[in-house]
């Protein structure tokens, strides 16, 4: 009874700072309200849904959003199990490396975005791999070098965090036993990381899924940036909020899949 008074204040709060804005958001996607028309705020019920269902451009963008969730995730975690490890193995001879090591990928998301995007359209990368004039593929290129990077220095921290806590002895019985490296790293050294991994890997997915400044300074078109424009450029309110309740749904339904995907005992 003590520990619910002493709970109230944060239920409080989040009940103003969660529940209401969803309650608000949701009431606002059933009505036809545009900014510019303010005598315009017609119920329409399900309307705003069912046009952006049948909506190419939505479905476009939501793909858009996926295909930038899958390769950016996946090149993080393999970029940062390689580099964690290395920064281990180094990190333990000199320890300054690490903070060397990790101060290039600490830089802020916007300082990202702009350089990669710098260096795709018409710059080094441009000039390496011949791109070409600058479209929505390069566009979208540089938004996913650019969220990449961003996390990459998460990952390799989080994974050289966890091999220190991986046992010498169990290592040295594995040696001693004839294993071999892949033998000791998936016996051995995943187990002990696959928590921390799978966590961050999860974290990752759904950070990237929801990612705005990135693709709208490199101007992609994911899912929350075309909610977004919708209504902060068209002043769609009603439609943007309907966008913005598909978007929280699309991340329940993904945060569901991968929950279990990365589930620790996949990597006992």
């Amino acid at each position: 009874m003590r520990a619910g008074r002493w709970m109230a204040p944060a239920l409080a709060v989040l009940a103003v700072t969660i529940l209401y804005p969803s309650v608000r958001i949701i009431w606002t996607s059933l009505h036809r309200d545009q900014a510019t028309v303010p005598d315009d705020h017609a119920f329409v019920g399900l309307r705003n849904y069912t046009d952006l269902i049948g909506s190419g451009d939505w479905w476009l963008a939501v793909a858009t959003t996926l295909a930038l969730v899958v390769s950016v995730v996946l090149v993080q975690v393999v970029l940062g199990v390689l580099f964690g490890t290395a920064l281990d193995r180094v990190g333990r001879l000199w320890p300054i490396t690490q903070v060397l090591a990790l101060v290039p990928l600490a830089l802020l998301s916007v300082v990202n975005v702009v350089g990669w995007r710098a260096a795709v359209d018409g710059g080094f990368v441009d000039r390496w791999f011949d791109l070409g004039d600058s479209g929505s593929l390069v566009q979208l290129v540089a938004v996913g070098v650019g969220e990449t990077w961003r996390g990459v220095g998460l990952v390799t921290l989080v994974v050289a965090l966890a091999l220190r806590g991986v046992s010498p002895s169990l290592s040295a019985a594995a040696i001693a036993d004839g294993a071999t490296g892949y033998q000791r790293w998936r016996h051995v050294v995943l187990p002990t990381i696959g928590p921390a991994l799978a966590a961050v890997a999860a974290f990752r997915v759904l950070d990237t899924y929801r990612v705005l400044d990135g693709p709208l300074l490199a101007d992609a078109r994911t899912a929350s940036t075309l909610t977004w424009t919708t209504e902060f450029t068209a002043f769609e309110l009603g439609l943007g909020a309907a966008m913005s309740v598909l978007v929280l749904v699309g991340a329940g339904i993904l945060a569901a899949i991968v929950v279990p995907l990365f589930r620790v005992r996949r990597f006992a």
